[in-house]
């Protein structure tokens, strides 16, 4: 969204007015704004996930064991207080009315998902083969630049939003229920393609009630920084190796000839790469934001310093990882009892997160192994009291050791594969081997 210019237009209009405003009106014309700005470049997308706001919004409230009325507005002074004691008077729901709005919940968190499926996969195979035929038969086609002007990534962001939306309002977490609030955190325009993955609390509890100098120097001086990892750092230094993995060239014949160090350094050209354009990406959406007063939650940590796989994921699209670890982790855990099996369930929806498809399985299970491998060393480490293990001299060699792993990892998806045959070939050639 960032290459258009019209962003840059909008984001300096809709700062301007949003400051002019009373406090009251500043998140519904936010909204409003982005809104308009996301319909004029992708209509469809707009309206569905408009929709879809609308309906969690009148939806998730019955999941909750109580009247979903009491939670419909938040209250304050006298008034909440008379909610409040109204609402332990209120009888709870039985069991049997709390199973049935459990329900209600799962059903719609299921038709999101549904949804997801169906049109961020489904449709985008046809949808790419049908613009890429467009550009080779030197076309310039209405439907291909309508139908893809954002690309798809946008359906996971949101998607784990609601999903977090519908939980919480579940649990009772969450006692907003404006609707403006509601449209302003589902369409907010910086953040709307590739997050972070911001929570609901966390979006209104973090919003600054007057413009100030601070702010403002501060959201200008990360978009800065983000334009320089993303557009000098990454596409100057390492776009040139990235761009040729993903077009399949690392799979060609030369393969074969290829000095096996040459395919190490290129994979970690890759991982440097996709490091500096989505951390770039998202000090550029947290910078635009923080001119609005929005502190959006922090996405990366300096990963490139992890010491070993679990640092990494403690630094690394750390919204992502953080829902991942509330809502998949924890549950699979309170369930099965079995850490290991939580961290391969917790990882398995991180790589479908990024794509449905077998390479990003392969890359989900291949990071849930670096993690519970690593798990499994510290407590051996521990067992045998190996205090020589926990020096800092130590950290530079695991720094290393960490950044080959994760390169090692993104070859599986971004080196060109499209087949496990593809990931073997890539994997035994980093061995030193060569598969046919």
């Amino acid at each position: 969204m960032f290459q258009f210019f019209a962003y840059w237009y909008v984001l300096a209009g809709a700062v301007v007015v949003y400051w002019m405003l009373p406090s009251g009106w500043r998140l519904g014309f936010l909204a409003i704004a982005s809104m308009v700005f996301v319909a004029t470049l992708a209509p469809l997308d707009a309206a569905g996930i408009l929709v879809w706001t609308l309906l969690f919004y009148w939806i998730a409230p019955l999941a909750l064991s109580r009247k979903p009325e009491l939670m419909r507005y938040r209250q304050d002074g006298a008034a909440a207080a008379v909610m409040s004691r109204t609402a332990e008077n209120r009888p709870t729901a039985s069991a049997g009315e709390q199973h049935h709005r459990r329900w209600i919940l799962w059903t719609l968190i299921a038709s999101l998902v549904a949804y997801t499926v169906s049109f961020k996969y489904a449709p985008a195979h046809f949808l790419n083969h049908f613009a890429a035929s467009q550009v080779r038969s030197g076309e310039a086609s209405p439907a291909s630049t309508w139908l893809l002007p954002l690309g798809i990534s946008y359906l996971s962001c949101f998607t784990f939003k609601f999903i977090h939306y519908a939980i919480e309002v579940a649990r009772g977490n969450i006692k907003d229920r404006s609707l403006a609030h509601l449209l302003c955190y589902a369409f907010l325009f910086p953040i709307f393609v590739m997050g972070p993955i911001e929570r609901f609390d966390h979006f209104l509890s973090s919003r600054e009630g007057r413009c100030s100098r601070q702010a403002i120097a501060e959201g200008l001086t990360r978009i800065i920084l983000g334009l320089i990892k993303w557009c000098v750092l990454g596409e100057l230094f390492f776009g040139e190796a990235y761009h040729r993995a993903v077009a399949g060239e690392l799979l060609g014949p030369r393969l074969h000839t290829m000095n096996p160090l040459k395919l190490w350094w290129t994979a970690i050209e890759v991982y440097f790469y996709g490091y500096m354009n989505f951390a770039g990406y998202s000090d550029i959406a947290i910078g635009s934001s923080r001119l609005f007063g929005l502190r959006i939650m922090e996405n990366f940590n300096w990963p490139i310093l992890a010491t070993n796989p679990a640092n990494f994921w403690k630094r690394w699209h750390m919204t992502l990882t953080g829902w991942c670890m509330t809502y998949v982790f924890m549950p699979v855990l309170g369930f099965t009892r079995r850490p290991n099996f939580s961290t391969y369930a917790a990882f398995v929806v991180i790589g479908l997160w990024h794509g449905l498809s077998w390479p990003w399985v392969a890359w989900g299970l291949y990071h849930g192994t670096g993690v519970v491998v690593f798990g499994a060393w510290i407590r051996y480490r521990r067992r045998r009291g190996w205090k020589w293990a926990e020096h800092s001299a130590w950290n530079i060699l695991g720094i290393a050791a960490t950044i080959l792993f994760i390169a090692v990892g993104d070859m599986l998806t971004f080196g060109g594969a499209h087949s496990m045959h593809d990931m073997r070939r890539l994997f035994t050639k980093l061995a030193w081997m060569n598969v046919k």
